[in-house]
């Protein structure tokens, strides 16, 4: 009897396993997939304009100059439709790196228009973060999760404090404000 109770259990807890691996892994149709069309355009990071080219951008820090600042689309993609114009806009993490230690991250969105994309003001969200999982509410709340490190913590320890951002994207300005 003993043998049987143990199996049920091994049973139980491989199904609930397998249950939660299909349950994270499901087709997320608000989740975007693919790095190409909506997401190359040109965004505003740190007062810089940004253009994204297959995911990517490579500019020179100072002309002349082997430095160069790689911006590169990171993931965590949702699609909403920001402005009620009926087309999908995509909001996704992008990277931003000068060739230092830091890895920035940042939140942006690309407007569908008729033309094509029209690229936001990066939000900063952190330096040598690890970003989990950024979700849309039905009314446009956008909300970033992500660990960091504790207060005065070294960079060189990894980030295990769990934080969200709640964000609002302004159509007409382009850019992201922080909500409390």
């Amino acid at each position: 009897m003993k043998k049987y109770i143990i199996l049920f259990f091994i049973f139980l807890v491989a199904g609930w396993g397998i249950y939660i691996f299909i349950s994270n892994n499901k087709n997320d149709s608000t989740s975007v997939g693919l790095v190409g069309r909506e997401t190359d355009t040109t965004y505003v990071i740190d007062g810089r304009e940004i253009t994204l080219e297959n995911g990517l951008s490579e500019i020179e820090i100072v002309p002349g100059s082997a430095s160069t600042l790689v911006t590169r689309y990171f993931g965590n993609s949702k699609t909403y439709d920001f402005n009620k114009d009926g087309k999908d806009d995509i909001v996704f993490l992008v990277t931003q790196n000068s060739g230092g230690s830091g890895s920035f991250f940042y939140v942006v969105t690309a407007i569908t228009t008729e033309n094509g994309h029209s690229g936001s003001r990066g939000f900063f969200l952190g330096d040598r973060i690890a970003p989990q999982t950024t979700e849309i509410s039905a009314d446009g709340m956008v909300t970033v999760n992500y660990a960091d490190r504790v207060p005065g913590e070294s960079f060189a320890v990894s980030p295990s404090m769990g934080k969200s951002l709640r964000l609002l994207f302004n159509t007409q300005t382009m850019e992201f404000k922080e909500m409390n």
